[in-house]
């Protein structure tokens, strides 16, 4: 049994032999029935006045309706011998073991011995009401002989005994319950934005939910909780209404509509998100509506456009500007060609190579078959440095006249390739360009960089080389910007159909003997060359005069993955395409993130919106910044949309514990965008669940008890009444006894 310390017990106490027995021998009634005037229904009457301090007259009568009940009577009981004071003051803690639950043992004894100290109780119950208890603070106060005073209340003295002081802690621990640590963070920052709470939803044991206590608090808690929520999605009322939540619907509609409404710069890391994104649709619903998978591909096929057009425009700047003819007759370029091939012959000159005029019909005769109205026109030279032949636009050719028969023709191929390049596929349909174009970039994206040989790049050119230059790796240099580059490229895909496929080949075999046997015989032996792709075959077939396939297909599988969707090019490459069109993609995304049965689909789909939000930023911030802000409101309109037809938006007004609840059930900020991974509400939905705040029209809720909880917990709603538990002053109880609970804490 707790004893209570010397120093703290008054000296004016009356000897022992003067109290009544409290002792039980074995046998008898028990000890609540031994006290004088106790009934075994607990009932409680009126204490002689000759024995009562100060005839605290409201906490006698108060004391006696609590009298019915079996447990709260004893604690009304121990009420009563407290506010004797001096009498019985010594023998509270004895009655409280005996009768009093454990939660009231403490605050019992204490209250005895507070009574009989220091205050006076007339004092003490006149400055609570001048602090603004009710009457049950009042009767508090005079109870605990000057508690008021002990919380900080002025003129109840220049000294407050450690006895109220602790007094007080215990009533607001034990009568009104005191709070977590965070819970009186989060109500210490609340009560200063102007919120009243009361303390049975803060506490400890069962809070419950409240909208607050009296009509006054009620209102402050639900308009306040009602404008905070509104004003976050752009625009602030009190009563949150269907027609409300459709004004600001419309009109972050039309604000979305501003920011997608021009064009967009997209790269190349977006479009493959998009495609990533897609194929998880796809992966999902394989037989769906297809949506996002549908909008994706739009989105890149228009982005590949756009850069297939730039592509071009880069290419053809690229191309060697053509040049007025000269005094002499010959093109200014074929003038300026005589530094690197000093001595320039052609057809009808002295000193040609035998291989001359075979090579000439050869490029005749394949230039006619193509439809190339003046083919271009056949030089030799001996070059200053090691280059083998060079082409232009202006209509020539050179080739070195160092070369062999074979190589001859295999170095002509390709500059008739580049002469390919100038006068058919510049003259060219836009959409055979883009798909050459587009399969060069495929092609390239494929094959691996520093892994290729030189003769691999050009297995038939390449064949004039020793073997060391032929089997070696070009350097990274070299490679990415000559071997690499379009207009190489194209030449050598030139020569790769003419040397591989059938008519062409016989072609070049009217004037070159066997000449299809040694280019056979070189793809055998050259493993893992650059094959032709079928866009340049469907390009040279579609344009030859003979008999080959003029219809040529103009959609191929090496543009198109497995899955149907457009290969993306490797590059970083940048484009602008509608922002509508993003918008829409936006939309479908959404869509997924929030309707998909598999969670992580929704929690991949919701990333992905943002991932096209930030892409915007990565170009334009200032967009980017209207945009988070506009999806933070789209955010909070939505979810009290959904709140409006679940129940946690009713009357126009909002319960701040349902939205919680909401919210802590859904991934945050699913599907919203940049700016909404923790949700614009998500904050004041949290905390209003913590502190168990709901609405008016949702009310209070007292949790399920079993039957002993039950009774103790009545017992504890009996001393809050007499404290006036639903009061101001019992709230400052609370944050008082919580205060001092969280310094003891610190200290350990």
């Amino acid at each position: 049994m707790a004893t209570v310390p010397k120093e703290d017990i008054p000296s004016n106490l009356v000897p022992a032999s003067d109290l009544p027995d409290f002792s039980r021998p074995s046998g008898q009634r028990d000890l609540a029935s031994q006290i004088p005037g106790q009934e075994a229904r607990f009932a409680v009457p009126p204490i002689p006045k000759e024995e009562m301090a100060g005839e605290p007259k409201y906490l006698e009568r108060a004391a006696m309706y609590l009298g019915g009940i079996p447990i709260t009577a004893g604690l009304a009981r121990g009420a009563q011998l407290a506010s004797v004071g001096t009498k019985y003051a010594p023998y509270v803690e004895r009655f409280a073991e005996a009768v009093i639950p454990k939660t009231g043992k403490e605050l019992a004894k204490m209250s005895g011995l507070a009574a009989a100290t220091s205050v006076p109780a007339e004092k003490a119950r006149s400055l609570a009401a001048e602090s603004g208890a009710g009457a049950g603070g009042q009767a508090l106060a005079e109870l605990t002989g000057g508690l008021a005073g002990g919380l900080g209340t002025a003129g109840v003295g220049s000294v407050i005994s450690k006895t109220a002081r602790k007094t007080g802690e215990l009533v607001g621990r034990y009568g009104v319950g005191s709070t977590q640590p965070q819970i009186s963070d989060i109500a210490r920052r609340w009560e200063s934005r102007g919120y009243i709470l009361e303390p049975s939803q803060l506490q400890k044991d069962r809070p419950l939910a409240s909208p607050g206590f009296m009509e006054k608090a009620k209102n402050i808690n639900e308009d306040l909780a009602t404008k905070e929520v509104s004003a976050k999605t752009g625009v602030e009322t009190s009563n949150i209404t269907p027609s409300f939540i459709k004004g600001r619907l419309d009109d972050l509609g039309k604000d979305y509509n501003k920011i997608f409404n021009r064009n967009i710069t997209i790269d190349t890391k977006l479009v493959n998100d998009l495609k990533t994104i897609a194929d998880i649709e796809r992966s999902v619903s394989p037989v769906g509506s297809g949506k996002v998978y549908g909008a994706s591909m739009n989105i890149v096929n228009r982005w590949i456009d756009e850069v297939t057009k730039q592509q071009l425009q880069k290419i053809q700047r690229q191309v060697p500007k053509t040049t007025p003819v000269g005094p002499s007759g010959k093109p200014v370029s074929l003038i300026r060609s005589q530094k690197e091939f000093p001595n320039l012959r052609t057809a009808g000159d002295q000193n040609l190579p035998d291989w001359y005029t075979s090579t000439k019909n050869t490029i005749d005769d394949l230039s006619s078959k193509l439809g190339i109205a003046e083919p271009p026109q056949l030089y030799v030279a001996t070059p200053r440095r090691g280059l083998y032949g060079a082409a232009h636009p202006d209509g020539w050719i050179v080739i070195s006249d160092k070369l062999d028969s074979p190589g001859a023709i295999a170095t002509a191929l390709h500059e008739f390739g580049h002469q390919a390049e100038f006068k058919m596929f510049w003259q060219a349909d836009d959409k055979v360009k883009k798909e050459i174009v587009r399969a060069f970039e495929t092609q390239n994206k494929n094959l691996p960089l520093q892994k290729l040989s030189v003769e691999q790049y050009r297995p038939i050119t390449a064949a004039k080389y020793d073997p060391t230059t032929r089997g070696a790796i070009p350097d990274l240099q070299f490679e990415k910007n000559y071997l690499r580059n379009f207009n190489e490229w194209f030449a050598e895909q030139t020569s790769r159909w003419i040397t591989t496929t059938k008519q062409p080949t016989s072609s070049v075999e009217k004037f070159f003997a066997k000449i299809a046997d040694t280019w056979k015989a070189i793809y055998q032996r050259v493993v893992g060359y650059v094959p032709m792709v079928q866009e340049v075959d469907n390009f040279f077939r579609s344009n030859w005069k003979g008999d080959l396939i003029s219809d040529a297909l103009t959609q191929s599988g090496v543009l198109k993955s497995e899955s149907g969707f457009p290969v993306i090019p490797s590059r970083d490459i940048e484009a602008k395409i509608p922002g509508l069109e993003l918008q829409r993609l936006r939309s479908a995304i959404q869509t997924l993130a929030r309707e998909s049965s598999d969670g992580k689909v929704r929690n991949v789909a919701g990333e992905y919106v943002s991932k096209i939000d930030d892409a915007i930023g990565r170009f334009d911030p200032s967009l980017l910044e209207q945009l988070k802000e506009t999806n933070r409101r789209y955010a909070a309109t939505a979810t009290l949309a959904d709140g409006v037809s679940r129940g946690f938006v009713t009357q126009g007004k909002v319960s701040l514990k349902d939205l919680g609840e909401y919210l802590a059930g859904k991934l945050q900020g699913t599907g919203y965008g940049a700016g909404t991974s923790t949700h614009p509400l998500y904050e004041l939905g949290y905390e209003g669940q913590q502190l168990n705040l709901v609405s008016r029209a949702v009310g209070e809720s007292f949790p399920k008890y079993d039957a002993t909880a039950a009774l103790l917990g009545r017992g504890k709603r009996a001393l809050s009444s007499i404290v006036g538990g639903r009061t101001q002053f019992a709230r400052d109880l609370q944050r008082y006894a919580s205060e001092q609970e969280a310094k003891k804490a610190e200290k350990k």
